[in-house]
């Protein structure tokens, strides 16, 4: 059985077909089936030769996941996949009506929120995926697939998205913000990037992807290096060292000086704006002395604050802020001159928000 084909780049792919005994070019026919047409099936690339396509039949595996259960609400579906060892990962659909920071655009419809790992090895305390523990990281044609396999459910499914696009790609963003920790698979990450970027395949812009990172430190370095303009989100969650090493364990060996330290040799290096994220929970985060906290540690920044209200996680004692506190401390934001947007909770009802994947695997009996 040939596995692995999908995380080949279009070069590798044309290399490989000569090894094959085939001429260049069907590199190139297989790479717009895929790419462009979201086919993998080998038989239904009908300009392949017959006789070609029987004798890979049943040997190539281009799809190294299987879509295994969907659930959905109204802004968002859940997809969990199964990798073909038995693991499990989970990927959300978003759909977007109006601009926000990450896509600047109103046009854009739909983001997709793809995971790098199966579970995720950090353990950060509001997050379900966290509580799952760590199995692995994905391979790149593990990422790739999850892509694919959601466009293909989005043609199959044009009405839970209300499209009226004609184009074959659907969807407009991608952030790397699903399960796992992306700078902890970068080169698996940074690969996938390369190939949905190319111009004779998926064509998504660079500044149509974003990659959260939790605070890698290492990771920012290599991100900075790779000079992409892909966008830069940082979980934050506190601006205290104790507070955001209660909140995120990792961050007690990548420390809150190394990572302003980092991000402002990136920003400098780059230009770019950061996005910083912020899930805002009751009791623990949510007071007058974090809004003057996160004033003085973001000034030096180009950036802007994401206000994720927490979303609840059975078997994780913490709460959600009250809509007043809310909006008290995002009024509090505003006042201390900090340029922050509150983000519209979306997925909440199926574990589809932020910090919730993982619990679809483990409450199936809710699922459709």
């Amino acid at each position: 059985m040939i596995k692995g084909w999908l995380s080949l780049s279009l070069e590798e792919l044309r290399h490989h077909m000569t090894t094959l005994g085939q001429p260049p070019h069907r590199a190139n026919q297989i790479w717009s089936w895929v790419w462009t047409k979201f086919i993998t099936d080998i038989q239904k690339m009908t300009d392949l030769p017959q006789k070609w396509r029987d004798e890979l039949s049943g040997e190539l595996v281009l799809l190294p996941l299987t879509l295994i259960d969907s659930i959905q609400e109204n802004e968002s579906v859940k997809l969990l996949f199964e990798t073909l060892d038995g693991h499990h990962i989970e990927t959300v659909i978003l759909k977007q009506d109006e601009a926000t920071e990450e896509t600047e655009d109103p046009r854009k419809r739909l983001t997709l929120c793809i995971s790098s790992q199966a579970g995720c090895p950090l353990g950060c305390v509001f997050c379900a995926t966290g509580k799952l523990g760590f199995s692995r990281n994905l391979e790149v044609d593990e990422i790739l697939a999850q892509v694919i396999l959601a466009e293909r459910f989005i043609q199959e499914h044009p009405g839970l998205f209300g499209l009226t696009l004609t184009t074959p790609r659907k969807i407009s963003n991608i952030v790397y913000m699903g399960m796992g920790e992306p700078f902890l698979n970068w080169d698996a990450v940074k690969k996938s990037i390369s190939i949905l970027t190319h111009p004779k395949g998926y064509n998504l812009g660079y500044r149509h992807i974003t990659i959260s990172t939790a605070g890698i430190i290492e990771g920012i370095r290599h991100f900075t290096e790779w000079n992409q303009p892909v966008r830069l989100a940082v979980s934050l969650h506190s601006p205290f060292r104790m507070g955001r090493e209660r909140l995120i364990p990792i961050s007690r060996s990548n420390s809150l000086d190394e990572l302003i330290e980092v991000l402002r040799e990136y920003q400098d290096a780059t230009g770019r704006r950061i996005t910083f994220e912020y899930i805002l929970i009751a009791g623990v985060n949510d007071r007058l002395e974090d809004v003057e906290g996160l004033r003085k540690l973001l000034l030096p920044f180009k950036y802007v604050l994401n206000i994720i209200p927490y979303n609840p996680v059975p078997g994780i004692e913490l709460e959600t802020p009250s809509r007043g506190r809310v909006q008290t401390f995002f009024r509090f934001l505003r006042e201390a001159g900090i340029h922050a947007t509150l983000r519209k909770s979306r997925g909440k009802t199926i574990a589809a928000g932020c910090g919730q994947l993982g619990l679809l695997w483990e409450n199936r009996e809710v699922s459709l």
